[in-house]
């Protein structure tokens, strides 16, 4: 006896597509979620490092920090 293969529906094509979209749209909202973390993080980075630049430059009085000025800087921002 030949059997055939029995070729899926539209509805059957559907539902297989729903529940692979149902079991990544949990993890897309996990790294979404994760990357808004990163982002605040990388902005208040960001803020502290400007902030740090301005002091340096007000240091310097000619509105670039030395390079001894530098130096240090890049020891400080190492420990972190």
């Amino acid at each position: 006896m030949r059997t055939t293969a029995v070729e899926p529906t539209e509805r059957d094509l559907l539902l297989d597509r729903l529940t692979n979209l149902r079991t990544i749209l949990p993890v897309l909202a996990e790294e979404l979620a994760s990357s808004r973390r990163q982002l605040g993080q990388l902005r208040r980075e960001n803020r502290r490092l400007r902030e740090r630049l301005s002091h340096l430059e007000r240091v310097a009085g000619r509105g670039a920090p030395t390079p001894r000025q530098v130096e240090r800087v890049a020891l400080t921002l190492r420990a972190f």
